[in-house]
């Protein structure tokens, strides 16, 4: 199943109206007034990608033009009214399902009646999936003819994923607030839907970085994905945890002996004498560094957030370590009993920091669940617990200490045989890895809640269209270059029936010259007719995302200001030394006055122009306007003209620029300014 075409009869915010293709395998032609839809098949069709990837299409064009934009075409027609219905009835989109040889329609919102369907002049069946009366039709498998009732609704084979790491994601934004809708449509939006992001759509959905984590070990524990990862130079070594001992060299200060008052300075009194209440101060101060998971680490951990720190705080927990034991005659030694059992005292909230307890609470309560997280160091443990699908609830537990500072985890990989921390890789590199490790990821997870609910049994052909907005975010050009051939060797899968169809919003010309040009639709323009393919990284650059140059705009600017002036003092010495004034009077744009006189007007245009450049005459000024302006016309007269340009052109990159500008440079180096 694969999203062949889709027609917008009406613009929507920067998209224009019309078609675009997805794949190329027919030649389609939608006629909204009509309702009719020629397709003929591509006799030159190919895909070159894997036999798990239906295809890859980029969407390029300015900033601004609306690539991100184009993504709420492809998800509102299973989000209904993502687009508050601005869409409704105007948006089609054709899909093919190659194994059943079937085409199947949905027109957004519509019923999707009296379409015309031939192909290669053949008249052909269409069909399309229904909602209805409320409810989704019970057999998914079911196809129904465009005569039925009902809404056409996206293929139930075809699942939608969209990645996008950008901070600013309006697309986020519109899902949230789609999500508020009690509508029987976003009931399915957990089996048909998946959002990979900085941000979280639900409540009980992880944090992108603790999803990364979970999905990249899960990776390195799956065979196939292992191999493929290996291939891309990855290999697992092993997780390590250590204890932070900063944490627990710590003391727990004991309010002064003289800040007691009243009563509780009576109570005080009963037990301390001043001299015996300093060397208690001894049994709080807690500098042993316990063994990961002993029950001195969770004793120590309690210790640091007992709240003791006012009279009448400490007052309490007195009372209570006496009422543990009262068989003890020495208060030193009842306190130090007490705080050996605080596990058993975790039922007193009043004894601990009130912002702590909950977490305190959970890893007494929970002190098993907090136990097996030494398994996690264990790799064959670890292969048990990622087939278990137990990782998640076990990594929440870690980051509750992680985050607390009180131990460090790592993930340590080999790469080139060399041992490399998962969390000291450069941006570019995490974020190459959890882009397969949480697509990867995303899909299990559709899979498996699809595989719980009877509707989506016996679901044959099913495609995962995966939109990634921004695909170049973090990623050095390497990387970019890189990237359509790691997407190729990584999603190939060994679920039959499974295929992948992706769908990348990128300013990279890396990454659209892995793309045929026919798989490239670009927005704010039309197609260059550049040879995306294999294609020249410059001229995509400039053809394909309309950029004046290749070069930045500040260098261009520089360049274009030094060239200027250095044309200027070049066809000023072509005047003065060859007789040649063509060039000279075309760039002042100087006519001649009287054409019987050509030479007199030369000559004094030549003593112009020198009394201009020695800064000795201001006579027709104007003519030299342009010139005055160039911010180079300054190091002239200051005679450091020159030495800058050589400066400056020495740094240019491109060679043709440079060797054209030296040649100018070089021609005037035997003049006296130079």
């Amino acid at each position: 199943m694969k999203l062949l075409y889709m027609f917008l009869e009406d613009g929507y915010k920067n998209i224009p109206a019309g078609g675009y293709y997805f794949d190329n395998e027919f030649q389609i032609e939608l006629n909204r007034a009509t309702k009719n839809i020629t397709a003929i098949t591509n006799q030159n069709y190919h895909n070159p990608f894997n036999d798990s990837i239906s295809n890859i299409t980029c969407i390029v064009g300015r900033n601004g033009i609306g690539k991100t934009t184009f993504f709420e075409l492809l998800i509102a027609p299973l989000l209904w009214r993502l687009d508050g219905s601005m869409l409704e009835g105007k948006l089609h989109l054709l899909f093919y399902d190659q194994n059943a040889d079937e085409f199947l329609i949905e027109s957004y919102i519509n019923d999707a009646h009296n379409w015309i369907f031939i192909v290669d002049g053949i008249s052909k069946n269409l069909v399309k999936n229904k909602f209805q009366q409320d409810k989704y039709i019970t057999d998914k498998n079911e196809k129904f003819p465009l005569s039925d009732n009902g809404f056409s609704v996206l293929p139930f084979q075809t699942s939608i994923i969209f990645h996008s790491l950008s901070p600013f994601d309006r697309i986020y934004t519109l899902i949230k607030e789609k999500l508020s809708s009690s509508s029987a449509q976003v009931k399915h939006y957990h089996k048909r839907f998946k959002y990979i992001g900085i941000n979280q759509i639900g409540n009980n959905e992880v944090k992108y970085e603790h999803m990364t984590i979970v999905n990249l070990i899960s990776l390195f524990f799956n065979e196939n994905r292992k191999q493929i990862m290996n291939q891309l130079g990855y290999f697992f070594k092993n997780i390590e945890l250590e204890l932070n001992n900063e944490f627990f060299e710590f003391s727990v200060d004991l309010p002064d002996f003289n800040s007691f008052k009243g009563e509780e300075k009576k109570l005080l009194e009963n037990y301390f004498t001043e001299e015996l209440y300093e060397t208690l101060q001894e049994s709080f101060d807690f500098f042993s560094i316990p063994t990961l998971f002993d029950d001195d680490f969770f004793n120590l951990i309690l210790r640091k957030y007992l709240n003791i720190k006012s009279p009448k705080r400490f007052i309490l927990f007195l009372s209570y370590a006496l009422q543990r034991n009262t068989t003890e005659t020495d208060i030193i030694k009842i306190i130090d009993t007490f705080l050996l059992d605080l596990q058993k005292n975790i039922d007193i909230k009043d004894l601990f920091d009130s912002k702590q307890y909950p977490f305190l609470s959970r890893l007494i309560t929970e002190k098993d669940k907090f136990l097996q997280l030494r398994s996690l160091t264990d790799n064959e443990a670890l292969r048990q617990i990622v087939e278990n699908k137990e990782l998640p609830k076990m990594l929440k537990n870690l980051k509750s200490l992680t985050a607390k500072n009180i131990i460090d985890f790592n993930i340590y990989l080999l790469k080139n045989e060399n041992e490399i921390n998962f969390f000291r890789l450069s941006s570019g590199e995490k974020t190459l890895l959890s882009y397969f490790a949480n697509i990867v990821g995303r899909v299990n997870e559709l899979l498996d809640i699809q595989s719980e609910d009877a509707t989506y049994n016996n679901l044959k052909n099913r495609t995962f269209m995966i939109l990634i907005d921004e695909v170049e975010l973090h990623l050095h050009p390497e990387w970019q270059r890189n990237f359509i051939k790691y997407i190729n060797d990584f999603f190939q899968t060994s679920h039959v029936g499974i295929k992948f169809q992706f769908i990348i919003a990128t300013h990279s010309p890396f990454v659209v010259s892995d793309i045929y040009n026919q798989n490239v639709i670009y927005l704010g323009d039309t197609d260059k007719g550049t040879k995306t393919f294999g294609g020249n990284i410059f001229d995509i650059f400039k053809d394909d995302f309309y950029v004046t140059n290749t070069i930045g705009a500040f260098s261009e600017s520089v360049i274009q200001e030094l060239s200027e002036f250095l044309y200027f003092l070049f066809v000023y010495k072509k005047a003065k030394t060859e007789l040649n004034f063509f060039m000279l009077r075309d760039f002042l744009d100087w006519m001649y006055i009287n054409t019987e006189n050509k030479e007199e007007e030369n000559k004094e245009l030549i003593g112009m122009t020198e009394r201009f450049l020695r800064g000795e005459t201001s006579e027709e000024i104007d003519k030299y306007d342009k010139i005055i302006k160039n911010k180079y016309f300054v190091a002239y007269r200051n005679h450091e003209f020159a030495s800058e340009a050589k400066k400056i052109i020495d740094n240019i990159g491109e060679d043709v620029v440079r060797h054209h500008l030296f040649k100018m440079y070089f021609y005037l180096q035997d003049s006296d300014q130079s």
